[in-house]
């Protein structure tokens, strides 16, 4: 028994419509995957740096050692630390001293710890740090505080010397 619809396009049979759908399907398929596996040349790689012969090797005369790579790089300084120009920064660098001027040293710790999450190198902060903790009589935190300082800071600068300064009170006992 056979269906029959009022629409004339719907009276062919059922196994036409879906033959042409299978066939539509797989051209869309095919199209998808075509356009997927587009393959393209990439310029071959090459090594800017070498002229294609080896470098030649260094020779010394026997009897004479090779200068050893220490020496080398004993000529060469190490940078000098940049000083902090933030204005975040150098803001509370001054909160961080007003507060500790007026001994709040909880607070001016906070304060320069919250200076030290956006300038790690700040020397001065590390001073302040250290300089509260040995007011709430916390050597060994005063101590770290003020090594860290020290990596910072310029040797022979004000702040080098406060924290030099610090380091031999600790050390002293107070």
């Amino acid at each position: 028994m056979t269906r029959i619809c009022k629409e004339p396009s719907m009276n062919k049979p059922l196994s036409i419509n879906k033959s042409l759908s299978l066939v539509f399907i797989a051209g869309l398929l095919s199209l998808m995957i075509g356009c997927a596996s587009t393959t393209y040349d990439l310029p071959p790689v090459t090594d800017s740096d070498t002229s294609g012969e080896p470098e030649p090797a260094q020779t010394y005369p026997a009897g004479e050692p090779a200068p050893s790579i220490d020496s080398e790089e004993a000529d060469v300084q190490a940078p000098e630390p940049v000083p902090s120009t933030n204005p975040a920064v150098t803001s509370l660098t001054n909160q961080a001293r007003a507060q500790y001027n007026t001994r709040d040293y909880q607070t001016a710790i906070a304060t320069a710890e919250r200076g030290l999450r956006i300038d790690r190198r700040s020397p001065e902060l590390y001073l302040i740090i250290a300089q509260s903790y040995v007011q709430l009589a916390m050597p060994q935190r005063a101590e770290q505080f003020v090594q860290q300082g020290l990596r910072y800071s310029q040797a022979g600068s004000a702040v080098a010397e406060a924290l030099l300064r610090v380091r031999d009170a600790v050390s002293s006992g107070f």
